[in-house]
């Protein structure tokens, strides 16, 4: 079985576009931290061990405040009427 150089070419191709994938998401994910940072008392710590918390327990006390209709995530709400 031989390889093609089309099967070379297309496999570089799906390489760089998982690369771009990654950089995008990544910008995102800064972009992110930025807003978080400026909203809160920031600069976050990057390991959450040392905040003693993780991101589950974030992401289930913001899902609970959006249920509940309080905190953050109503203001995010209003704003958008």
């Amino acid at each position: 079985m031989s390889i093609t150089p089309k099967a070379i070419q297309d496999l570089l191709d799906e390489l760089e576009a998982s690369r771009q994938a990654r950089r995008q998401a990544w910008d995102v994910l800064q972009d992110l931290r930025a807003v978080l940072t400026n909203l809160g008392n920031g600069p976050f710590v990057k390991n959450f061990r040392d905040r003693g918390s993780n991101p589950k327990t974030g992401f289930e006390r913001l899902s609970s405040r959006s249920k509940s209709g309080s905190g953050a995530t109503r203001g995010c709400r209003e704003a958008g009427r």
